[in-house]
């Protein structure tokens, strides 16, 4: 029998952030009262009027003690802040991403919290050895090769699983690339405003995307129903970037690429910014990381997520239908 939310209380990191507000607004609909992280940016727009049902407060995930003052009532903890980018070093990634989600695992477990969400990322997957097929009992098969963005949220990972083995309920999620009405300035939604600007070009590679309804949908879930100790990849499709790109570009009203472009040609423009850089002072939009995702044909398997807890997965056609709606 699942579990009630109403009346319980909820401890959210990220709930300024694309994904954290949708979550944040779907627990406030189930009864719960929400605390929540003021995030850096700080902009609750999004959140309209449930802004003013969460009980707001300013401390920092890198700091225990004030962590395990806001924990002591908790009875769920969810945590989805993080740094996303393909541009960021890896101590920095770490400092937020593993060493944040550490001390939250560990004041979780001092405080007794019922049971722990933990937003991952598809990222934290790895590669597989053989093939380019991805489920949950893949094995990470190493640093190497791998962007600072994919080991900094596989050893943040690796923390919440280290709480579970010390006794924390925990569920882990693996989004992929999450789209859906938003704030085109920030997280993954900025491929809408790139878009929208003129794209000529589709690479070779596959594209994973998941509806933030779709993942809103998986946290109610994982919180209420009596499951510990698993992960779920959330990803409604893989497909060739030229079809993914066609879907955006209608969902915008805007032209879909139509020439091919090589990875070495990347490669070269990648190469020939860095040097630009120097004498114009401006950083490169690509990186070898982003490239690679570019070109890459990974697949990520999601039944798990169908059969166990009845996601059934908005399609990336059916996602820009609502962003066009909403435009």
């Amino acid at each position: 029998m699942p579990l009630l939310l109403e009346g319980k209380k909820v401890f959210i990191t990220g709930a300024t952030g694309f994904v954290g507000g949708y979550i944040l607004k779907s627990i406030l609909q189930k009864g719960a009262h929400v605390i929540a992280l003021n995030g850096k940016r700080n902009d609750k727009s999004f959140l309209g009027d449930d802004s003013k049902l969460v009980t707001w407060v300013d401390i920092d995930i890198l700091d225990p003690n004030s962590l395990l003052e806001e924990l002591k009532e908790i009875d769920y903890v969810i945590h989805t802040a993080s740094i996303v980018s393909f541009n960021t070093t890896l101590d920095e990634l770490r400092a937020v991403n593993v060493n944040g989600t550490a001390n939250l695992v560990n004041i979780s477990l001092q405080a007794g919290i019922k049971k722990f969400i933990h937003i991952s990322s598809i990222a934290a997957l790895g590669v597989p050895e053989y093939g380019n097929f991805i489920n949950e009992n893949s094995k990470w098969t190493g640093d190497k090769g791998m962007s600072a963005y994919a080991i900094s949220k596989y050893n943040a990972e690796q923390e919440v699983w280290r709480g579970y083995r010390e006794g924390l309920d925990i569920v882990v999620l693996n989004p992929s690339v999450i789209l859906g009405v938003g704030n085109w300035d920030r997280s993954s939604l900025t491929i809408f405003k790139t878009i929208q600007k003129g794209v000529k070009y589709y690479p070779s590679g596959l594209f994973s995307s998941v509806d933030v309804r779709d993942v809103t949908a998986a946290v109610i879930k994982a919180i209420e129903l009596p499951i510990s100790g698993e992960r779920f990849i959330l990803n409604a499709s893989n497909i060739p970037f030229k079809l993914a790109l066609e879907t955006i570009s209608n969902g915008l009203n805007v032209e879909a690429p139509s020439k091919k472009i090589s990875k070495t040609s990347v490669n070269f423009i990648y190469y020939a910014e860095k040097i630009f850089s120097v004498f114009t002072g401006k950083s490169s939009q690509l990186s070898k990381d982003l490239i690679k995702s570019l070109f890459s044909r990974y697949e990520y398997d999601n039944k798990k997520a169908q059969e166990q807890i009845k996601i059934p997965f908005i399609s990336l056609n059916d996602t820009m239908k609502w962003v066009k709606e909403s435009l």
